[in-house]
C-alpha cells in the first residue's frame, strides 16, 4: 500500500491469506518495562479503559470450551500470556478450579495482579521463562497483534503446552471495512488513511483473517485450528468513536447507535476467536 501521508507508515497485505500488517519487520523480543517507565497507577488506568462488562462472559465461554475440548477439568494448569492485572486468571482459578500461571513484560502489571487478584505473574517474555510441556491451556487475550514477531510467540506457546493441550487466543480481525479503507488509501495515494491508520496504529501490528491464522498456526505445528470472526469490543462504543474523532452530541448519538448494532450482532466482527491444539 502507499505510505500514509499522516503517519509516514506503510501497510502490506498478503494476496494469499488476506492479512494486513505494518510494512516494518522487527525480530527483537518484547522488552521488560520497569515501573519508572509505566507506573502501577498508569497501568491501572489502562486496564480500566480496556475492560468491558462482557469480557468475563467471553472468558468463561472460551475457557470452558477449551477445557471440554481436551477433556480437562478442575486442577488443569492454565497459563495466560500477557496477563495484565490477572483478572482472567482469577476467574480461571476461582470459578473453574484451575492452577493458574502467567507472565507480563510490565513490572507494574505484575505488582497489580498480585495486589488486585492475588495472582503471581512471572516478569519477562515467555521465550525466556523455560516452560516446556507443562500446561493444559495457554491463553492470549489480544496479545498477538502487539508483539514484534508473532511466529516466535506462537512457537513458544506450543513448546509450553503439554501434548494434546489447547491454545486459546483473540486477535484483531481484518474485516470488509478494513479492506475498503485500505482500498481508499490506495486510490488516494495515501491521502485518505484515517481508518486504516486507526486499525493499524503503532501498537497493533497485524490484522489477521481466518485463513492467515490457520496457515500460521498449522505451519508452526498446531492442529485442529478454528478461527471464528466475532463482534468483540474491548472499549465502550463512546471511547471507540471518541478516538475516531466524534465529539459532543454526535458522539452520544453515535455511541447509542453503535451499541445497538453490537447488541444485535450487526457490528463489524473485528476480533478473531481462535483455538488450536498441540499434537498428542
Amino acid at each position: 500500500m502507499p505510505v500514509s501521508r499522516a503517519t509516514g507508515r506503510t501497510i502490506v497485505t498478503c494476496r494469499i491469506c488476506g492479512m494486513s500488517a505494518h510494512g516494518e519487520y522487527d525480530d527483537a523480543p518484547p522488552q521488560v518495562v520497569d515501573e519508572e517507565q509505566i507506573t502501577p497507577e498508569l497501568y491501572a488506568a489502562y486496564v480500566a479503559a480496556k475492560r468491558d462488562g462482557g469480557r468475563p462472559e467471553i472468558w468463561r465461554e472460551m475457557l470452558g470450551a477449551s477445557l471440554d475440548l481436551i477433556g480437562a477439568g478442575r486442577g488443569s494448569r492454565v497459563f495466560d500470556v500477557g496477563a495484565g492485572d490477572g483478572g482472567f486468571l482469577q476467574l480461571a482459578r476461582d470459578e473453574f478450579g484451575c492452577e493458574v500461571f502467567g507472565n507480563e513484560t510490565s513490572a507494574a502489571a505484575v505488582r497489580l495482579a498480585e495486589e488486585r487478584h492475588g495472582v503471581r505473574l512471572e516478569l519477562g517474555d515467555i521465550g525466556t521463562l523455560g516452560h516446556r510441556d507443562e500446561f493444559d491451556v495457554v491463553t492470549m487475550w489480544c496479545v498477538l497483534a502487539h508483539v514484534p514477531n508473532g511466529d516466535h510467540l506462537l512457537a513458544d506457546a506450543l513448546t509450553m503446552l503439554r501434548p494434546g493441550g489447547c491454545l486459546v487466543l483473540q486477535t484483531p480481525h481484518r474485516t470488509l471495512a478494513d479492506k475498503a479503507a485500505l482500498g481508499m488509501a490506495k486510490a488516494t495515494d495515501g491521502r485518505v488513511t484515517k481508518v486504516s491508520d486507526r486499525r493499524l496504529p503503532t501498537h497493533h501490528r497485524i490484522l489477521h483473517t481466518p485463513a492467515s491464522m490457520e496457515l500460521q498456526l498449522t505451519r508452526l505445528g498446531y492442529t485442529d485450528v478454528v478461527a471464528t470472526p466475532k463482534a468483540r469490543y474491548s472499549l465502550s462504543s463512546e471511547l471507540y468513536l471518541y478516538f475516531a474523532g466524534l465529539r459532543g452530541r454526535a458522539l452520544k448519538a453515535g455511541s447509542r447507535v453503535m451499541d445497538q448494532f453490537v447488541d444485535r450482532g450487526l457490528a463489524p466482527r473485528i476480533v478473531l476467536d481462535v483455538t488450536a491444539r498441540k499434537p498428542a
